[in-house]
């Protein structure tokens, strides 16, 4: 048994690195945009802190529940609910009128952030032997640095381009192709070792 869930840890550890890429590729656009947002929509900025900072508080609960509750174990249906959560986080960045607008979207990235931080050690530490652990933790630390780098980059170049809301919207089209991407991931590698852990399952029953 702990031999089939290291094998499935391993397929999903796929889908995670991809979703930590898209995932970090966002925190980019957030932690190095949105203040220019948030100025040309007359937020004081008293109030830009303190959005980052309950989009964080947002993030820690989601570890928590994570951490607490198991029915997110090796279900891509999860994974695909936390990117639409972002996609609509971000659809609010590109609508939002108002303060409250730009902290309904931050709590849309908050849980999709945490979701795939969490779920991406969550699948190392169940999936890599021992003596991998540190290789597996340091490509899911690469992937997060790798995405953080193309978003603030790409970012703020279509927002000096094409106006302070552009950046979001690319955020949206990445998460897009992300989700298809991964789709093709599960099918391609998790869905066929899927099949067969539980066809050794239904055998030794």
């Amino acid at each position: 048994e702990d031999e089939d869930v290291r094998t499935l840890s391993v397929a999903f550890v796929r889908v995670v690195w991809a979703a930590n890429v898209t995932s970090a590729f966002c925190v980019g656009l957030v932690i190095h945009l949105f203040a220019d947002l948030a100025v040309w929509l007359n937020v004081h900025s008293d109030w830009h802190g303190a959005m980052l900072a309950l989009m964080r508080v947002v993030i820690v609960l989601t570890y928590v529940a994570m951490h607490k509750l198991a029915f997110w174990h090796y279900r891509f249906s999860a994974n695909l609910v936390a990117h639409f959560s972002c996609m609509g986080g971000l659809l609010f960045l590109c609508l939002a009128t108002t303060g409250w607008g730009l902290f309904a979207g931050l709590l849309g990235l908050g849980f999709f952030m945490g979701f795939t931080y969490f779920a991406g050690l969550y699948y190392i530490t169940s999936g890599a032997h021992d003596r991998r652990k540190g290789l597996a933790s340091g490509i899911h630390e690469a992937t997060f640095g790798l995405g953080m780098t193309f978003g603030a980059v790409a970012g703020g170049f279509l927002g000096v381009k094409l106006g302070h809301r552009a950046p979001y919207a690319m955020g949206m089209a990445v998460v897009g192709l992300s989700v298809a991407l991964q789709c093709w991931i599960f099918l391609r590698y998790v869905s066929p070792v899927s099949r067969l852990v539980k066809s050794r399952k239904s055998v030794q029953e």
